[in-house]
């Protein structure tokens, strides 16, 4: 059996070579040009195929991506849409991202900016009572007076807080406060209440009262 197939190929064979020698060069230039152009041409459109469907797969692959991350924006990191690509990391939004150092500082600016507007406040409270004719009177008085500096030494000085109300209407007016005075020895509180008439200041109480308990100085009476 192996022989039969055997001379049947050296037949045809020598029958192919047979008819190719009895063809024109010419004719067999052409025939094996035409399938070498055959050849080309087929491998071209196999590479060009594979070219397409490669792009067709990244154009596939970058539409999906597109619409991953416009659910991820509309519906958020918590989606099941978005376990469609583990590989794609969750983006979180800018509350989420800075909210752990935002909250801290935004509550310390709003303390901030209470502190300060309170002192704000009482410095023109302040600044207001210390600038009145019933305070500096009260003042003046105290630092002269012999016996409040027996009690507290020299010099005495008055302390940044004032407690009371002040009232000036032109040429009238009432004053009704209170501050600490010290001194080496000591410190005192300081109580004055007058009225304004016509532009002048009246005092009906203006005393000093020690705080060791050495009883109540008061300003308008003689030392």
């Amino acid at each position: 059996m192996f022989r039969i197939e055997a001379i049947k190929a050296l037949v045809e064979f020598f029958e192919h070579r047979d008819y190719l020698a009895s063809q024109p060069a010419e004719l067999l230039v052409q025939e094996t040009l035409e399938i070498r152009k055959k050849d080309v041409a087929m491998e071209a459109d196999q590479r060009l195929e594979q070219f397409v469907r490669g792009r067709q797969i990244v154009r596939h692959r970058q539409i999906v991506r597109h619409r991953q991350i416009l659910q991820h924006t509309r519906i958020g990191v918590d989606s099941p849409l978005m376990s469609v690509d583990p590989g794609l990391p969750p983006q979180r939004n800018w509350w989420s991202r800075n909210w752990k150092w935002l909250v801290p500082a935004g509550c310390l600016g709003a303390l901030l900016l209470l502190v300060i507007f309170i002192t704000v406040i009482g410095a023109i409270v302040f600044g207001a009572m210390k600038s009145s004719d019933p305070y500096g009177a009260a003042l003046k008085r105290a630092q002269a007076d012999p016996r409040v500096i027996a009690a507290l030494g020299t010099p005495i000085r008055p302390s940044l807080v004032v407690s009371g109300n002040v009232h000036v209407d032109n040429a009238r007016g009432d004053a009704d406060i209170e501050f600490t005075i010290s001194g080496p020895k000591g410190s005192g509180r300081v109580h004055v209440i007058g009225t304004k008439d016509s532009g002048r200041w009246t005092y009906s109480t203006m005393t000093v009262t020690p705080e060791d308990g050495g009883g109540v100085i008061d300003l308008l009476s003689s030392p």
